[in-house]
């Protein structure tokens, strides 16, 4: 009798966990079984949707466009590079909550046989940072999902201040949006080689890692609960950084502004593929208006002649003629 009364104590117990759990999942609207691994957690995969800029797929003889799918987000990774060509994910509400950063960087163990795995210690001295591409204050929901954006995958050799400024400062507006009631669907990623430092200029970090030369973003905020919902009143921020402490230094992520087709030039990606060819046409040639932006752009950097000023790709400070052509200034203009 006392071995049969603690083994339904035990079944109650178990029933009250998962009841619980189950409860607590309701604002995701799907039943996640606490015990299965991130990657098989069942809830709906969004963060393809918007399209795959290089075509990646799971096919591990593709070493320099492989496709990784995590639990909330996806990479095309490059052996070759040794870093991610892009990292595409949607951040919605029920991605944020309170769970705590956990800064533990690891090894990608699920990449294929015979692929480089970068150890987290292979920045270190070099005068990058370990840049996040998926930024791990958007994965707070709970502890599991925050520590997958520590995988040295979804990490880039970053100019400090670049990672710690200009970039960050982006990733805080594209959570505004979403604590505004937007869904954001995000590809990000870098090309080209060689950045500058806090020890100056480098090619390569640790074992061979690729030091990017540009950092790129790309930004679809939408009311709509789908990619196929998306209308043109979705908001399109582009933007396209050096990686540079040189360049950022002192300057907002709104002076580094651009078209996405101009990143699709010079990156080699195509964006938004998974819309209508009328929508990616439109989407493609937006160039983010801070004045007019539906959430307000906290900057303090000065204008001229009442434009927005951008820094170009040599650091030039310019802004946009009523003919839509650029017109340079002096580059101190541009620091903010």
């Amino acid at each position: 009798p006392v071995f049969l009364m603690t083994l339904k104590t035990a079944k109650l117990a178990t029933l009250s966990f998962f009841l619980t759990f189950f409860i607590a999942s309701c604002d995701r609207a799907v039943i996640v079984d606490p015990f299965l691994p991130p990657d098989l957690d069942p809830r709906t995969f969004t963060h393809l949707d918007l399209g795959n800029p290089t075509s990646a797929d799971e096919n591990p003889a593709n070493t320099d466009n492989f496709l990784l799918k995590k639990s909330t987000f996806a990479i095309s990774y490059n052996n070759t590079l040794r870093h991610a060509n892009w990292v595409s994910w949607e951040t919605n509400a029920t991605y944020l909550g309170n769970a705590a950063r956990t800064d533990d960087f690891a090894p990608d163990n699920s990449l294929p046989t015979g692929f480089v795995k970068v150890l987290p210690t292979e920045f270190f001295t070099t005068g990058f940072d370990r840049g996040h591409v998926l930024p791990s204050a958007d994965r707070t929901f709970n502890s599991a999902e925050n520590r997958e954006t520590f995988l040295m995958t979804n990490m880039i050799p970053q100019a400090p201040l670049l990672n710690r400024e200009s970039w960050n400062n982006l990733e805080q507006y594209c959570r505004d949006l979403v604590r505004s009631g937007y869904n954001i669907y995000v590809v990000a990623g870098a090309y080209g080689t060689g950045g500058d430092g806090t020890n100056g200029a480098a090619t390569t970090v640790g074992n061979g890692v690729n030091v990017p030369a540009r950092n790129y973003k790309i930004i679809v905020a939408t009311k709509q609960t789908s990619v196929s919902m998306i209308t043109r009143d979705a908001i399109v921020i582009a933007t396209d950084f050096p990686n540079s402490n040189d360049i950022t230094n002192n300057r907002d992520w709104v002076r580094f502004i651009t078209t996405p087709e101009e990143i699709e030039k010079d990156a080699k990606v195509s964006f938004f593929t998974g819309v209508s060819t009328t929508l990616r046409n439109d989407f493609r040639k937006r160039l983010f208006n801070i004045d007019d932006a539906q959430i307000k752009v906290e900057t303090s950097c000065k204008k001229f002649d009442n434009r927005t000023l951008y820094v170009g790709t040599e650091g030039g400070c310019y802004y946009f003629t009523n003919g839509g052509n650029k017109s340079y200034v002096d580059r101190s203009l541009c620091d903010c």
